[in-house]
């Protein structure tokens, strides 16, 4: 009889349309909730890769978790319930920030109905687990964000050149839309500089200063949790899925570095404007020493290195019972590691190869051609190219902006003495100058140079005919073209 009522019962809920507005969403049930050997699994409408795009399409990361760093993290492992009818609910939030756990309660609130799970053929409630990003692979900042930047379109564009200037009203509607996003994403280099120079356009010079302060605040401490990381594990880079935001690429730190220092000096603050632009020299001269600009094509990321290394460790570890091959359990278990390859893993098979405990020839062969692989990364590293070059014209900048001409001219004639530097950089250096030399009467006009590059662009206000906003802006983009003529800042603040 039981048997029969609960066919009729399934029968009935096939039966009748469901809609996910119509159901008793907090009801969760507490008895008979399968959590495996069940026949078929849940299905999300679109499967796995459906699920995901709903969350990237609704999930609003919280500005507070994603400031709070000791609860910020990419993804999420959901432990929740599908019921029979195809609702989701009972989300455990235990480990999760509060806010965090809030805005998923909201998603829950209005997720479409899944496919139930079933055994022989009847649906019915299961507790399962899914793990879903917050984040976006390419950007590194949450979806919701990313979503805001996008529609932002050419607005961040630091190069854009706004002939007609804007009118006030236009600036402060674009100021709070890039605040809502700085808001969250403070290190978000990409939208804060442009908002800092904005900010100094409209002569709100204490919030430039603050918005630029936190951004580079914010990179920095990304910067330097990257390297502490890559040198606890200089494979960091290679991990699979791995979430990196994009400002941790050098390009933007000096982006946030020297915006910081045009800001400063803007408003008047000398102590500070004295020190940002020594910084911005330092973090300049770091990115040289590193070759840090673009992603290098080094060992960490060549796809023909890591599958080489992939195949090491399997012979190394998984086909431990060849031949050769005298690792014992615990060894093998500290070689493998997790299953990922890295250079610790690397570095103790060369040293089981040294010692005789493995010996195979293919992996001679994988290691010789491992060498030879980091032996033309290294030689790559040590060739300048067109970024390099730049990173000099930059440094060059900042000690016009910090130290005036002299201190410019002497930096061309040191890099023209030195012995080790190339003929490439020297004859950069050369045309540098020959440039400068061209536009010398308008760089001496220190005040509008910094003027125009502290600001986004000239703005005026509600009512000044056309004529006039011409004019203003072409006074304004005159020093801006001199410098940018100069100098690589279309390079820099390329953000596209």
């Amino acid at each position: 009889m039981k048997s029969f009522l609960l066919i009729c019962t399934t029968l009935l809920l096939m039966a009748v349309p469901l809609h996910s507005q119509d159901l008793n969403r907090d009801s969760v049930p507490n008895i008979h909730v399968y959590t495996k050997n069940i026949g078929e699994i849940p299905i999300f409408p679109g499967g796995r890769s459906g699920l995901q795009r709903f969350v990237a399409k609704h999930f609003v990361y919280p500005a507070e978790a994603w400031q709070d760093t000791s609860s910020q993290y990419s993804n999420d492992l959901l432990s929740f319930v599908v019921r029979r009818d195809g609702v989701a609910c009972g989300l455990k939030g235990d480990k999760m920030h509060p806010a965090v756990y809030k805005e998923w309660q909201r998603l829950f609130s209005f997720m479409p109905l899944w496919e139930p799970a079933t055994i022989r053929g009847m649906p019915v409630d299961v507790r399962m687990g899914k793990r879903v990003f917050l984040t976006s692979r390419h950007t590194g900042f949450p979806f919701s964000v990313d979503r805001m930047v996008k529609a932002l379109g050419s607005t961040i564009d630091q190069n854009r050149n706004y002939r007609k200037g804007i009118v006030k009203e236009s600036a402060e509607s674009m100021a709070m839309r890039m605040r809502e996003i700085v808001d969250i994403t403070p290190e978000n280099v990409e939208v804060a500089s442009p908002l800092a120079r904005l900010n100094v356009s409209l002569g709100r010079y204490d919030e430039a200063v603050d918005v630029a302060g936190k951004s580079l605040k914010g990179i920095t401490r990304l910067v330097e949790k990257m390297k502490k990381r890559k040198e606890e594990d200089p494979w960091f880079y290679a991990q699979p899925n791995l979430i990196l935001p994009t400002n941790s690429d050098g390009q933007y730190y000096i982006d946030a570095a020297l915006v910081y220092a045009l800001v400063c000096d803007a408003a008047g603050l000398e102590n500070e404007t004295e020190e940002a632009y020594r910084h911005a020299l330092d973090v300049i001269d770091e990115r040289i020493y590193l070759k840090d600009v673009r992603k290098r094509n080094n060992r960490d990321n060549n796809n023909l290195y890591r599958s080489l290394a992939v195949e090491k460790r399997d012979l190394a570890v998984l086909n431990s019972r060849t031949s050769g091959n005298q690792l014992n359990r615990s060894e093998r278990e500290d070689v493998y590691r997790h299953g990922w390859v890295g250079g610790e893993n690397m570095d103790k098979i060369d040293k089981a190869m040294k010692e005789g405990k493995v010996d195979n020839p293919r992996l001679r062969q994988i290691s010789t051609h491992m060498k030879e692989i980091e032996e033309e990364s290294r030689y790559r590293q040590r060739s300048i190219g067109k970024d390099s070059l730049y990173l000099y014209g930059l440094r060059a900048m900042v000690l016009e902006l910090s130290g005036g001409q002299q201190a410019v001219e002497q930096y061309i004639e040191y890099i023209h003495q030195r012995e080790d530097v190339g003929k490439k950089l020297k004859s950069y250096m050369a045309k540098l100058a020959e440039k400068r030399q061209q536009h010398a009467e308008t760089l001496e006009n220190r005040e509008m140079i910094v003027h125009s590059l502290a600001s986004l662009a000239p703005v005026s206000e509600e009512g000044t005919n056309r004529k006039e906003r011409k004019q203003e802006a072409k006074e304004f983009y005159k020093y801006r073209d001199a410098m940018a003529d100069v100098y690589p800042l279309e390079w820099l603040w390329k953000t596209k």
